[in-house]
């Protein structure tokens, strides 16, 4: 099983729910086990402002999760709204 976790911080963080409902439509994703994502409630100045976890089988998985075409969409409008990314990759 590998963990595929990102977190978002945005320019501007009402884009946070956006985002959030464009990273729900990659559930169903074939290679998808699961996926969860929500707006972050932490006040907190550490604090990013949208996490997302999702659970693949194996690293082509993964792969192909990152190359399809609906991810590429997602990823085009987070260029644009997110000022900085972080993501870990790992097996469980």
């Amino acid at each position: 099983m590998l963990k595929h976790i990102v977190l978002f911080r945005l320019k501007d963080a009402t884009q946070a729910p956006e985002l959030v409902l464009r990273l729900e439509d990659l559930r169903n994703l074939p290679m998808v086990g699961g996926l969860e994502t929500g707006v972050n409630v932490s006040d907190r100045p550490i604090a990013w402002d949208v996490g997302l976890y999702v659970s693949l089988q194996t690293e082509a998985d993964l792969e192909a999760y990152r190359v399809h075409p609906d991810h590429q969409a997602v990823l085009a409008f987070i260029k644009e709204a997110a000022s900085e990314c972080a993501v870990v990759d790992f097996h469980v």
